[in-house]
């Protein structure tokens, strides 16, 4: 199952790099646990993570060309004056072309042909396949706006549910529920100790031990929380932070909304450090905050 970058013609080809980074990592965290039933209870009465998880979709959100570079490169502000599409922020399906030589406006994509590879296959909230997430996006464009060529008329909104080919999803027994937590654990940690290896950690080459990992893989599972919780740093992963994990491991992984779901056990469509700790098997005493010191560290402000 390959990651499928954005329609974006300005930013497919780092966002291509970044989803297939993402495939291997996520390919490499869970390949070796299949063949092993995985599972988790639902028995998580709020449901408040899997609820609308895609309501507030990050993917929706308008992009321009020059968001991806400094802002204070010499030169940016002349060849945005040249071609103002450089500023100009699309929403998700569209382009930005030129009117009449000066004005930018956005128009729905036409071509996806970057993405003809069956590997980008990825299944809509309708329980559709789309080829790739380009002509899904593509579709949801014309089906906003009323256009030709769209394939669902009436509908509004067309999103990515998971990559991959639209599949029955697969179950989470509660026989076996209680393995889950303690080989998600293994499974982090497999993969932390494994980037370290590789010095591929970054800026959380510090949350490795320097004294041999614990029992519980306590510092792997405080680094996937801090991998996490990114936008914005403030110390809860929320449903904008856990889209693309669900939609990287759903059509694999049928304990996972489960699982999200009984670790936010107050029910704020949020996680915090404790929660996810806690709901990981880790003592109080183990789940210590190091995201903070990190985070400041990167920033310059310690």
């Amino acid at each position: 199952m390959h990651l499928v970058p954005t329609d974006w013609s300005h930013n497919a080809t780092k966002d291509l790099g970044i989803r297939k980074f993402g495939d291997m990592f996520w390919k490499l965290c869970f390949a070796w646990a299949v063949l092993a039933p995985l599972v988790y209870p639902s028995s998580a009465t709020q449901g408040s993570i899997s609820r609308d998880l895609f309501h507030d979709d990050v993917k929706d959100e308008p992009h321009a060309e020059f968001d991806d570079v400094d802002k204070k490169r010499p030169g940016l502000i002349e060849e945005i004056l040249k071609n103002p599409c450089h500023a100009k922020k699309c929403y998700r399906g569209e382009v930005c072309t030129l009117k009449d030589n000066t004005e930018a406006e956005c128009v729905c994509n036409t071509d996806c042909s970057l993405y003809e590879d069956a590997g980008f296959q990825v299944c809509s909230n309708a329980n559709l396949t789309y080829t790739s997430e380009c002509n899904l996006n593509k579709d949801h464009c014309l089906c906003k706006h009323n256009l030709p060529g769209c394939s669902q008329p009436g509908v509004s909104r067309i999103y990515v549910e998971y990559y991959g080919i639209c599949r029955e999803q697969p179950k989470c027994p509660e026989d076996e529920a209680l393995q889950f937590p303690e080989r998600l654990r293994d499974w982090i940690f497999l993969v932390m100790e494994t980037m370290a290896k590789r010095a591929a950690l970054g800026e959380y080459v510090d949350l490795v031990p320097r004294e041999g990992w614990s029992e519980h893989h306590a510092h792997a599972v405080i680094w996937k929380f801090c991998s996490l919780d990114q936008d914005p740093q403030d110390r809860h992963v929320s449903k904008r932070e856990l889209q693309y994990t669900v939609r990287s491991l759903r059509a694999m992984e049928g304990c996972l909304m489960p699982f999200l779901d009984e670790c936010d056990r107050d029910g704020d469509t949020r996680i915090t450090l404790r929660e996810w700790g806690r709901c990981l098997g880790l003592e109080d005493t183990e789940i210590t905050n190091r995201c903070q010191s990190i985070h400041q560290h990167i920033q310059g402000t310690d």
